[in-house]
């Protein structure tokens, strides 16, 4: 997992200077392509989850924008219930690419 700078500091002492200016940080997710366990990267997930402090309807928009094939696969493979649901698509993930 990375973390980015939003904005363009020429050093970190900058990002935390008096001029009011302060440092936005974004985590860069990996994608997911079951290379590797899914519990591995939903640990990373989780991680990205607590300090965005996304609702669900974004955590399971950035979970799909995640998956790379051949992951992606899920997305069809369980009918259109499965990628309308965080909680069910998650099951699914674990299920199938476990840890």
């Amino acid at each position: 997992m990375e973390v980015v700078s939003t904005t363009d500091t020429s050093s970190e002492e900058d990002a935390g200077n008096s001029s009011g200016r302060t440092a936005k940080y974004l985590v860069k997710l990996p994608k997911y392509d079951r290379s590797t366990p899914f519990e591995s990267f939903w640990a990373q997930f989780q991680s990205a989850i607590a300090f965005h402090k996304w609702r669900k309807s974004e955590q399971l928009c950035y979970l799909m924008g995640s998956l790379k094939d051949p992951a992606t696969q899920v997305l069809w493979d369980y009918g259109e219930d499965i990628p309308r649901s965080l909680k069910k698509l998650t099951k699914v993930l674990k299920i199938r690419y476990g840890g």
